[in-house]
């Protein structure tokens, strides 16, 4: 792991793979909102933000459960930032 993502190592997710309590799947449903159990996972999570971080720094679209946000709503949260940095770099050249 690089320093980036050693927050990984506290993830809440992590923990219930490893140990088995959940299976790996559960974070990755077929239908986006049908993921209430990982998502209460996320709920608690003390690295929630550094997830939902990495989901939206990555180069391409992610599925599954990152962040307590599935692929739909960072979708929305992409295009939420691309509007707000474009305001600021029109606002820069003003």
């Amino acid at each position: 792991m690089s320093t980036n993502d050693e927050w990984m190592r506290d993830a809440a997710c992590r923990e219930a793979v490893i140990t088995g309590r959940e299976p790996a799947d559960l974070w990755f449903p077929e239908q986006s909102g049908k993921a209430p159990d990982a998502k209460r996972y996320c709920a608690v999570c003390s690295v929630r933000r550094q997830c939902l971080e990495y989901a939206l720094g990555l180069p391409y679209e992610t599925v599954g459960i990152f962040g307590g946000t599935d692929s739909g709503r960072r979708r929305v949260l992409r295009h939420r930032r691309r509007k707000e940095i474009g305001r600021a770099s029109c606002r820069e050249r003003v």
